[in-house]
């Protein structure tokens, strides 16, 4: 394999790896989403030679770059107390994120699998294919009970916490991808849609 598409994939599994952990230090967030989505966009960039759809989700990370650096100040903990009592432009916000990232997950993955089945790798093909659906079926779950949860009763704020957990499951699943194939070996250099 090419040592650039080599690093590109790593780079786009470690960008990843940036914007799902949210480590903070005094509010400050230590591993900054807008770092891993400037590693993402690089990425894409040098990946979209492979697919020309890495160029639509590029794009769209360079747009979270900017998007995502206020989010290095913010608190992100935040209790059901404090969930319903949080200005209505925060929910706004955090639902923009989550849907902007669900599409460059799901761009990424229709590229991945277009390169897996381009390299034969059925195998890979498939594993794409049903952790990008397992993936958007949780997303867009999150994404829909989500306004609902503001004005539902305490008890309810547990099926949030339960989308967070498998959500949390999902992008481990989907950060291992980027990895895997950087692995294989790339014979048909050009599968543009």
């Amino acid at each position: 394999m090419n040592p650039e598409i080599y690093r590109a994939y790593r780079r786009l599994g470690w960008g990843f790896v940036f914007d799902v952990i949210d480590f903070r230090a005094f509010y400050f967030d230590v591993l900054p989403d807008f770092v891993g989505y400037i590693m993402i966009a690089t990425a894409l960039s040098q990946l979209s030679s492979l697919h020309a759809i890495f160029n639509r989700a590029k794009w769209l990370a360079i747009g979270m770059i900017f998007v995502t650096f206020p989010h290095v100040l913010m608190a992100s903990s935040v209790t059901y107390s404090d969930f319903g009592s949080l200005p209505l432009y925060l929910h706004i916000y955090s639902e923009a994120l989550l849907a902007c990232h669900v599409l460059i997950v799901f761009w990424i993955c229709e590229g991945l699998e277009s390169i897996a089945r381009a390299e034969r790798q059925l195998d890979l093909q498939m594993t794409v294919i049903t952790r990008r659906n397992l993936y958007l079926v949780l997303a867009i779950a999150q994404l829909i009970f989500y306004p609902f949860l503001l004005n539902v009763e305490e008890d309810w704020i547990n099926l949030l916490l339960i989308f967070g957990v498998l959500q949390m499951i999902m992008e481990v699943l989907f950060i291992r991808l980027p990895f895997r194939f950087s692995q294989i070996k790339i014979k048909h250099i050009d599968t543009r849609v």
